[in-house]
């Protein structure tokens, strides 16, 4: 009998994430990455799981509803598909990590995106709206607001919940 696994061991594992949705949130991140979809175009990804809901009232228009504490979340950016997403990354890393924007080339971004993941770690708060395009259709508008420093992480977050969630403090800024 053939083995349900054949091929596997070429395989990525897999994140079971949510797109990020409406809400003002706290997460800690887990990846910054560039990642290959079917078709092959490469898309930007932020991995993230929520550590605190600081308002869901604007999540009432996603028919999901907010984002609980503990839920994995990402971002998915895909600058040959769409104009925006390379400035909207773009202004997302200056806000988080504070640098003027001339300061972020492609350079910066492979190394932020590389295997040793300098980001990760970081507490980083958001505040994501719900809008509506030209077309009437509903559109997540996902902003960052600042990077939290440890300190600021561990007041704002539960110890049990940093315990819960096997989040590790020590790279957070």
């Amino acid at each position: 009998m053939a083995s349900a696994f054949g091929g596997i061991d070429g395989k990525r594992a897999s994140v079971n994430s949510d797109y990020f949705r409406a809400g003002d949130y706290i997460t800690y991140l887990t990846a910054f990455k560039q990642s290959p979809n079917r078709a092959g175009l490469v898309n930007i990804i932020w991995e993230m799981t929520v550590v605190a809901v600081l308002d869901a009232s604007t999540a009432a228009a996603e028919p999901r509803g907010p984002h609980r504490v503990g839920d994995s979340v990402s971002w998915l950016l895909s600058p040959t598909k769409h104009d925006m997403a390379l400035p909207n990354c773009k202004a997302a890393l200056m806000t988080i990590i504070g640098v003027p924007e001339a300061s972020i080339t492609q350079e910066f971004c492979d190394q932020l995106s590389s295997a040793a993941q300098p980001m990760k770690g970081y507490f980083v708060q958001w505040s994501n709206r719900v809008i509506q395009t030209k077309n009437g259709n509903p559109f997540t508008v996902i902003k960052p607001v600042r990077k939290l420093s440890k300190v600021e992480g561990e007041r704002m977050i539960p110890a049990q919940t940093l315990a819960d969630l096997q989040i590790d403090t020590s790279k957070a800024d």
